[in-house]
């Protein structure tokens, strides 16, 4: 009985280290992503961005608002957290703001590009554009000084085949800590490039991990996925067309990244019904392990400090939870591969 209590009273202890109290933000609607740092929460949500004090847990700014003329906002807004400043994208526009949040310029890129596909990278824009090569589609990775408004391109990478598309198809994502730039490949698999801050490409590595299968589990999940977006009635009337559409064989091996100061973390397809699996990187590319996290948005999601942070929507608004990442290490192989390249630069 004594040993059962101390049991209990252990696993008692380690709900309160690993899991933490969850917040509810009220004045949230439908946010598409968040960051943190060391004093607030960001989020995007409304055509702006909202800033809340995690000392209190109370919102202290609004950045940008609905609208088309100088600093407004026509969409909900992506953004960057930066040591140097804070940058929010609504392509073609981006706004700086310092430190202290006080706005500083505004730049018009005269470009689209969608809104998971642009960085900073050493207080430098990296942005994805969309070029037919050869009668082959091709995003181009451009970095862009906004001092001197130069602008050069880093990288080029093939788009999945538009007749391969079912439900899932694989993305080219990009993600940085302001020091270095992580891009995948997906026509070469589990394949990631690293650029360094003058966007030269120093290194790539590759990851054998495992081979997901595609399943009615993640058929659910693109539903799912579509009521959060659009709502159940509209994604009612939707789901039909979509139903059509085939579940590979297999997933891709990517799904997204996130980035803090010292790893590279890498969602999968590799699912429960409630958890994801994450594979953990250093930057330089060395295998740390995997672990379990939420199911979540991913765009809805941040990590600081060691820390899962996840938005959920309840019945008493937006919440903030977060959980402790613990890796596991597992059997897998990681090659690096040093590169160089030659990067083309326009003004």
């Amino acid at each position: 009985m004594k040993k059962t209590i101390i049991v209990l009273a252990f696993l008692l202890l380690l709900s309160f280290i690993y899991a933490e109290k969850p917040i509810i933000f009220p004045d949230l609607r439908n946010p598409l992503m968040m960051v943190i740092d060391a004093n607030n929460y960001y989020f995007s949500d409304q055509h702006s961005v909202f800033v809340y004090s995690k000392k209190d847990n109370q919102l202290v700014k609004t950045l940008c608002k609905e609208g088309q003329g100088p600093w407004e906002i026509s969409g909900t807004p992506g953004f960057c957290l930066t040591p140097n400043g804070f940058y929010v994208f609504d392509i073609p526009k981006v706004f700086l703001f310092d430190n202290d949040l006080k706005p500083l310029k505004e730049i018009n890129l005269a470009i689209s590009t969608s809104e998971w596909k642009q960085s900073i990278l050493d207080d430098q824009i990296v942005y994805a554009q969309e070029a037919i090569i050869n009668s082959k589609n091709f995003n181009q990775i451009v970095l862009f000084n906004p001092s001197t408004g130069q602008k050069k391109q880093i990288h080029q990478i093939e788009q999945v085949n538009e007749n391969k598309i079912s439900l899932y198809s694989p993305l080219i994502l990009m993600v940085s800590n302001n020091s270095r730039l992580f891009v995948n490949s997906p026509l070469q698999g589990f394949h990631v490039n690293v650029f360094d801050k003058q966007g030269n490409l120093s290194y790539s590595f590759n990851h054998e991990a495992q081979k997901i299968k595609g399943t009615d589990l993640h058929k659910k999940r693109y539903h799912d996925r579509l009521e959060e977006a659009l709502g159940k009635s509209r994604a009612q009337m939707l789901w039909p067309r979509f139903e059509k559409m085939k579940i590979p064989s297999f997933m891709p091996e990517i799904k997204w990244m996130l980035s803090d100061d010292e790893r590279l973390y890498v969602q999968t397809y590799d699912i429960k019904n409630d958890e994801d699996k994450w594979l953990i990187f250093s930057h330089e590319g060395t295998f740390l392990g995997e672990c379990w996290l939420p199911l979540v948005h991913v765009r809805k999601a941040a990590i600081f400090q060691s820390r899962f942070y996840y938005l959920r929507n309840t019945e008493d608004g937006w919440s903030l939870n977060s959980v402790a990442i613990e890796p596991q290490k597992k059997g897998h192989l990681t090659i690096r591969l040093r590169s160089r390249r030659v990067a083309t630069s326009s003004g």
